[in-house]
């Protein structure tokens, strides 16, 4: 497979053309009074946190003949901040432990719900009853030619998981001057603000932009049951096109966002909110 990369300089009148957007988007932004998990969803927290600890079982286990390829789901109850169900497909070759599989991963989720009851308040760490790898079977070929990756999951990923809106662009692959991964930046921003400023314990921010602007517009502000006024919060974060890229482009890993969404580290540049 070959990869061509434009690396070269900007043309002539390039750098300014891309302060203006050249499509039309609607982004979300999500954020919760929740310090532990970087004020996302606790469950969205959670899945991040398991997929990377199983990541790391495949260099850590070399007995158990693991693949790269791998995802997973839970269930969360908010009511009860408890684990009420757990699914895992792991990429395993033919022939492997299964039953030493399904008790290493029974271990590395045991082991995070314990570490996870510091940064969730009330959160309850017993293993779910329903808790199932590799539930379909051999789980042996992956990547595009098993079908992975290749549906609107990615999206959910990179967001705040199922239960948020997340708008109508996909983040990765994209220049951080583009529409769809800019204005997803800035609406994260500024739902993180307001719940960080104490305007409200949670918020969800929709932005607006068409081609020709050379800024995000503030659709709707939404609180738990309210709307908030748009116009003073618009003040806490610069929305323009030139904000995101010129701030962002070039900072981190992109294979990193890739794998774990563009919201989960606290030490990405737009995940630092400052007053």
């Amino acid at each position: 497979m070959r990869s061509n990369l434009c690396l070269g300089p900007l043309l002539d009148g390039e750098a300014s053309f891309r302060e203006v957007a050249d499509d039309q988007s609607i982004v979300t932004g999500y954020a919760i009074d929740s310090p532990g998990t970087n004020f996302l969803p606790p469950e969205h927290w959670l899945a991040a946190r398991l997929a990377r600890r199983l990541e790391a079982l495949r260099s850590a286990r070399p007995d158990l003949r693991l693949g790269p390829d791998g995802k997973l789901a839970l269930l969360f109850d908010a009511g009860s901040k408890a684990l009420v169900g757990f699914t895992a497909s792991v990429q395993q070759a033919v022939g492997s432990d299964e039953i030493e599989l399904n008790r290493a991963v029974r271990h590395c989720v045991a082991e995070e719900l314990a570490n996870s009851v510091a940064v969730i308040p009330g959160f309850q760490a017993e293993l779910p009853e329903s808790f199932h790898v590799n539930g379909a079977g051999n789980f042996e070929v992956g990547g595009p030619e098993g079908d992975n990756g290749l549906s609107g999951k990615k999206l959910v990923v990179d967001a705040y998981g199922p239960r948020v809106p997340i708008g109508g662009g996909a983040l990765s692959g994209k220049d951080f001057f583009k529409a769809d991964r800019a204005g997803a930046v800035l609406a994260r921003r500024l739902a993180k603000a307001v719940v960080m400023s104490g305007g409200a314990p949670e918020c969800a921010a929709t932005l607006a932009i068409a081609p020709g602007d050379r800024a995000f517009r503030i659709v709707s502000l939404v609180g738990p049951g309210a709307a908030l006024e748009p116009p003073g919060w618009g003040r806490l974060t610069d929305l323009s096109l030139t904000k995101a890229g010129e701030n962002y482009a070039g900072t981190t890993g992109l294979p990193e966002l890739a794998r774990y969404g563009h919201f989960i580290s606290p030490d990405h540049p737009w995940e630092r909110i400052e007053f």
